[in-house]
């Protein structure tokens, strides 16, 4: 019997699917239903000065998560239920849908506080008293803002200077997305592909099943398959991995195989030649509409990302933003571009610079 039921919200699909399983569950248990939404300010790095846009940021960040919110409660009331939704910020009270301040139980669920004390109102007043005071003194001076937008290099900087947000960073290594048809001929008929673990972005996973690729000049071994399968083979390698096989793939976005070349791809079952299909793929930057629309940014756009404090510091620009419901904030690098940056395979920042225009 659940009584309580927490369902986290992000506006992704695989956010919904979730809230409409927990709406069944409530139903079915006659449970409490209690959606959380999280505002996270803390992708805005406001070591690098972004006091000045900050509090702008926030409110958007803010109002698009009531949104979100306000969208799975009506979703869940179409059902016969009565939720509770909480919006948390991670500086901050809590909301709850009714605007009533909350803070986190011992059990990581949140409850109505008691009234604090005077002097305890007083502390906290000051406190954020002396955030809008940091917040007030990384702003510009009169006309100072003007010439950052301008471009000229005030205040600490460019113009690209004036917002930078925190990215997750993850270096993809070589890897195959395989057609339904490919998989029956290298792994034989019928066979499913079995997850080893799960990858960041929603729905994706390595699988435990691995392939040899063929080139005119060599072979690489055991090379990940990202699952779940795909219309068409998709074959993604670093520069020093076509090197090593012979080929010269064009740098592309995934999906645009025009043109490109094959290889020959051998499994446990046999081998197929793949006419087309093999790419280094551009530097790319997924993230939810909701991101998006935070960070003023479109699909297809171009954006600059600084790694810094690995001691091999470098920008990587001409990074394609890719917008869509199923992604999730996180910037993707070939092993050339990690290893270049000094970067690990998984757990890296990098600094997103935003060009603010007037």
């Amino acid at each position: 019997m659940y009584g309580k039921i927490l369902v986290p919200v992000d506006g992704s699909e695989t956010a919904t699917t979730g809230l409409i399983e927990a709406i069944k569950l409530a139903k079915n248990q006659g449970g409490k239903l209690r959606i959380l939404h999280i505002v996270n300010e803390l992708i805005l790095d406001y070591a690098f000065g972004s006091g000045m846009y900050a509090n702008t940021v926030i409110e958007s960040m803010r109002s698009d998560g009531q949104k979100i919110l306000n969208a799975a409660e009506a979703l869940a009331r179409q059902h016969g239920l009565e939720p509770e939704g909480v919006l948390i910020e991670s500086i901050g009270h809590h909301r709850t849908s009714e605007g009533m301040a909350c803070r986190p139980h011992r059990h990581g669920h949140s409850r109505a506080p008691r009234h604090p004390p005077a002097r305890a109102r007083q502390r906290r007043r000051d406190r954020g008293a002396r955030r809008l005071d940091a917040r007030a003194a990384r702003a510009p001076a009169p006309g100072q803002e003007q010439r950052l937008l301008n471009g000229d290099a005030t205040h600490g900087g460019t113009m690209n200077e004036a917002l930078r947000v925190r990215i997750p960073l993850a270096v993809s290594a070589r890897h195959v997305h395989l057609s339904r048809a490919s998989v029956d001929a290298l792994f034989g008929t019928g066979h499913r592909l079995t997850a080893r673990s799960m990858l960041n972005q929603p729905g994706q996973f390595a699988s435990r099943e691995t392939v040899n690729l063929i080139g005119p000049k060599g072979r690489l071994e055991t090379v990940r398959i990202v699952g779940p399968e795909r219309e068409r083979d998709q074959i993604e390698l670093s520069r020093s991995d076509e090197l090593a096989l012979g080929i010269d793939a064009p740098l592309r976005e995934s999906g645009d195989l025009a043109g490109t070349p094959g290889v020959t791809v051998e499994g446990p079952m046999g081998r197929i030649r793949l006419d087309r299909g093999v790419i280094c793929s551009l530097r790319h930057l997924h993230m939810s509409p909701a991101d998006a629309t935070v960070l003023g940014l479109k699909d297809q756009d171009r954006v600059a990302v600084a790694v810094v404090d690995t001691g091999r510091d470098v920008t990587f620009d001409d990074i394609v933003v890719r917008v869509s419901p199923n992604y999730r904030l996180e910037l993707h690098l070939d092993t050339d571009e990690g290893n270049a940056a000094g970067l690990s395979a998984t757990g890296a920042f990098g600094v997103l610079k935003l060009k603010l225009k007037p």
